[in-house]
């Protein structure tokens, strides 16, 4: 019997047999004992509409009815279908059934009855199939709603069932569940000629593969009591608790077992929140948890459930009778909490725990001891909250990571540049921001509030050590000012080295393409913009980083990143002096005047609509600017922080990513870029007063204010540096460095704003260059980085710190599953993890070798690398660390084996 063969319900059913009836036939009996059709008023089906006549043993009502449609003796009347259900009874948990013995006279000029009964379907759909009466009308709602699964359903259960064995109760419970979970089937629901210890096992597998509400687990709890044909012993304990009890009693059991917890029973029964003994539950509690480690989809269903009942007064009185007397033993526990409950709670005692000069401490410690299944939490009610402490943990611990590894910058603008970017500490400012980000959401506010203290502390130590980076970075340019215009890594050199020297001569068939993002610093570069364009792009040259122009003011910055020259050689075809972008960039392509309006397209402004809407799709220019001012423009009235700041930016490059995905082909060059960053002002002693002198009468006539918070126009102020642009009508310029800030005297204070950028500072000047092509084939290729070391050696009772980093050499971003495991291991540690392309992923792992003087020690750690590659097949990736064990010489390993000879002996 087809699928399409089949109906899908009762009323599907009879729907069907009415439009198979003759065109002739006026009078149908329609049998529903149970009343399951609900057929009041009228019926059309094909065409033809039949009233309904309801019947419930009333004779003289239905009898009167057919009169009135014109049924006198045995003439036929209007067309009339006489709905039969069971007279209504007291005794809800009676079996319905209709009595038809005072309608024979009828019955005779019906022109069909039709039993609508289940048992009269299934009679029809399933024949020869023999089914129990009580059962099937236990579940008769479930089957008649779902026929489809229930004739499926029945050929799998007759191919695990003896040939000719009858249906019993279980049979049809087990049908009955399949119905409500149609991805199990029949079959796993079948207790037969298990074992207790079989029956338990496919029971708490069962219980967390499907999400089941209370009545139907109900059922499945007495199909696991009742079905099998052994007796079940103690593993009947397991079938009493509810599944949102037996989900708590395993995760507290689990909990309390990782940290080696003594008595744990007594224990799990005092804490109160079990709701039952769990000591009858604990001779099998290890056979069920072995799937824990095995199935990490079924344990993430067991957690999900517990913490959906577990509070924070439950957590913490778990967290109390953990046997945590030391810091080291409580940074074991962190390790191997994998439940977003239980990284929550134990974090919180963390840092709660630990006084503030203690805390660098604590967060140098924390990405050794992240807890390893981090990356891996189920989504449960408290995974906000462990997520919210784990972020702040990540990133004030990168801040004081970075800061601990500091080194001082080499005394060279281009080891400055190289020593900002490798150290990391472009990212300093921007991790402090997304550590307060995740603090403010913080549910603990006394913990809170302690630790907005540290913080303010670590960002003054930050802004500290970058602002001396600053001062570091002006005396270089200070030393020799010639030398920084004339520097390689002045962004005026981004275009010699990513178009000029690579002797890249576009077409209309290959173009290139210069996309600037208008006041994009590093940390944004390498967080956010980099990322996406990722997505669709690949790097076909190493990014590099370049120092903006000075001041780093949109019209001398932009200007000189788009001429490829400082600004005394910005001059037209004419020799004239110009700051005309479009033509400085044309100069610099070598277009011939003549040519330029056919072969170059520039465009600014392109986030907005407007701008989009005039590119000229038509025409095939081989040289193409394009200028996104994804920061710049809003800047300087931004008023949130970097975290906000970028979620924003994120959510511009959405249209970013279409505009270019329209417009960069799969033979084109695409080299990006920013002309300057942002440095971030408060109104604090770092501002500078500008007294009022004739030279700052220019605002009086109606021109713009020369003092612009970062730097001065026309003015060479001895509070600033000053740079000279011979040929400029704004030259000279006196430019702030590191964060001092200009405001003048009449000023009244004012703040300045938030955002602001022009002056002398690594945030501010610091901006990539790198050439990019349009992804033609997809690759994922993973590769085990770190460890590169293949023998490792550890003393015996000590455990083996791994750090592994796993490296996507490919243009396309990865998940991927790892294991670590020692030869000794019974089980591997699982992660989880993604690695973007061209990026990189770290965790560190734990290995705890056990060591043997007569064999049986550790002698290897085994790292498995798993994940899907382009094409969509399995990867795999090993790596295998020697293991060498120091003995302890102060202990002696006695061999027991051959006692029962000595008594032999004796």
């Amino acid at each position: 019997m087809s699928d399409d063969s089949i109906p899908q319900n009762l009323g599907d059913h009879l729907y069907r047999k009415l439009a198979a009836l003759h065109a002739n036939a006026r009078l149908i009996f329609v049998l529903d004992p149970a009343g399951r059709l609900d057929l009041m008023g009228e019926v059309t089906v094909g065409g033809r509409t039949w009233p309904v006549l309801r019947y419930e043993g009333n004779d003289l009502s239905l009898r009167t009815a057919l009169v009135h449609a014109g049924w006198t003796g045995s003439r036929p009347g209007k067309r009339a279908l006489i709905w039969v259900t069971a007279p209504r009874s007291l005794d809800p948990d009676s079996t319905p059934r209709v009595r038809l013995s005072s309608l024979t006279d009828l019955l005779t000029l019906a022109d069909e009855v039709l039993d609508l009964s289940l048992g009269g379907v299934l009679a029809e759909l399933i024949p020869s199939e023999s089914w129990p009466a009580e059962a099937l009308a236990r579940h008769e709602a479930t089957f008649a709603a779902n026929l489809p699964l229930v004739v499926a359903g029945h050929a799998e259960l007759r191919r695990h069932l003896p040939r000719g064995a009858v249906l019993d109760i279980h049979a049809v419970r087990a049908l009955a569940l399949h119905i409500g979970q149609p991805d199990l089937s029949t079959g796993e629901f079948l207790f037969h000629r298990d074992s207790p210890e079989q029956v338990l096992r496919r029971y708490v597998k069962l219980a967390w593969d499907a999400d089941w509400d209370a009545q139907s687990h109900e059922l499945l709890r007495e199909h696991a009591r009742s079905s099998p044909q052994v007796a079940l012993g103690s593993v009947a304990a397991w079938f009493e608790p509810s599944l949102e009890t037996l989900a708590i009693y395993l995760y507290v059991r689990r909990l309390l077992g990782q940290a080696r917890v003594s008595n744990i029973a007594n224990q799990a029964r005092g804490l109160g929140i079990l709701g039952f003994d769990p000591e009858p539950l604990e001779p099998w509690v290890e056979t069920v948890l072995a799937r824990w480690d095995r199935e990490p989809a079924w344990r993430a269903q067991v957690i999900v459930d517990a913490e959906d009942h577990l509070n924070e007064s439950d957590l913490q009185k778990l967290a109390a009778i953990l046997p945590v007397r030391s810091p080291a033993e409580l940074w074991t526990v962190i390790r191997e909490a994998e439940t977003p409950a239980a990284v929550y709670e134990l974090a919180r005692r963390l840092l709660d725990g630990t006084p503030g000069p203690g805390l660098d401490a604590a967060l140098e410690t924390w990405p050794a001891q992240r807890p390893q299944k981090l990356d891996a939490l189920p989504d449960t009610r408290h995974r906000a909250a462990a997520d919210t402490i784990t972020g702040f943990l990540d990133e004030a611990a990168t801040v004081v990571s970075i800061l601990g590894a500091r080194t001082e910058p080499p005394p060279s603008l281009s080891g400055i540049l190289d020593w900002y970017v490798a150290g990391r500490y472009y990212d300093l400012e921007f991790a402090c921001t997304r550590a307060a980000s995740h603090l403010r959401r913080l549910p603990d506010h006394n913990l809170e509030r302690r630790l907005q203290t540290y913080l303010d502390s670590l960002r003054g130590r930050v802004r500290a050590f970058l602002g001396e980076a600053d001062e570091q970075l002006a005396e270089q340019i200070k030393a020799n000012p010639g030398k920084y215009l004339n520097d390689p890594r002045l962004s005026t050199h981004v275009l010699w080295d990513f178009v000029r020297q690579r002797r890249l001569r576009p077409t209309s068939e290959a173009r290139l393409w210069i996309v600037v993002f208008d006041g994009m610093r590093w940390d944004t570069w390498q967080r956010v913009v980099k990322p996406r364009l990722l997505e669709l792009f690949e790097m076909k040259t190493t990014e590099k980083a370049y120092l903006s122009l000075l001041p780093s003011w949109t019209p001398i910055a932009r200007t000189g990143l788009l001429a490829g020259r400082p600004p005394t050689e910005w001059q037209g075809p004419d020799g004239r002096p110009t700051q005309d972008q479009g033509l400085l960039a044309a100069r610099f392509f070598e277009i011939p005047a003549g040519e330029r309006d056919a072969k170059l397209q520039f465009y600014s402004g392109m986030e907005s609509d407007r701008t989009y809407r005039q590119l000229d799709r038509d025409h095939r220019y081989p040289w193409n600017v394009l200028i996104f001012n994804i920061s710049d423009d809003g800047l300087h009235q931004e008023r949130s922080d970097l975290v906000a700041l970028n979620a924003k930016i994120k959510t511009q490059l959405d249209d970013v990513m279409q505009t270019l995905s329209g417009l960069v082909g799969p033979g084109d060059t695409m080299v990006v870029s920013s002309d300057h960053g942002f440095v971030e002002l408060e109104n604090d002693d770092n501002g500078i007063t500008i007294q009022e002198d004739e030279r700052l009468a220019r605002q009086a006539t109606g021109e713009p204010d020369p003092v612009r918070f970062r730097y001065i126009v026309s003015m060479a102020h001895p509070k600033g540096f000053v740079v000279e642009h011979r040929g400029l009508r704004d030259s000279p310029f006196t430019v702030a460095i590191g964060r001092r800030w200009f405001r003048r005297a009449d000023s009244r204070n004012r703040a300045p704003d938030r955002y602001a950028h022009g002056g002398l500072s690594l945030a501010e000047m610091v901006v990539p260059g790198v050439s990019l092509r349009r992804i033609a084939e997809k690759r994922i290729e993973l590769d085990i980085l770190e460890p590169s070391v293949r023998t490792l050696t550890v003393r015996e009772d000590e455990s083996l710190p791994l750090n592994i980093v796993v490296e996507n050499r490919g243009n396309q971003s990865a998940e991927f599953a790892l294991e670590v495991q020692a030869d000794t291991d019974a089980w591997p540690q699982t992660f989880q993890g993604k690695a973007d392309s061209m990026g990189r992923w770290q965790v560190n792992a734990t290995v705890q070798p056990v060591y043997k003087e007569r064999g049986g020690s550790t002698k290897l750690a085994k790292i498995t690398l798993r994940y899907i590659d382009a094409r969509g097949r399995t990867a795999v990736r090993h790596a295998d660390i020697s293991v060498e064990i120091i003995a302890r010489r102060d202990r002696v390993e006695i061999e027991f084996a051959g006692l029962d000879e000595l008594d032999d002996l004796g």
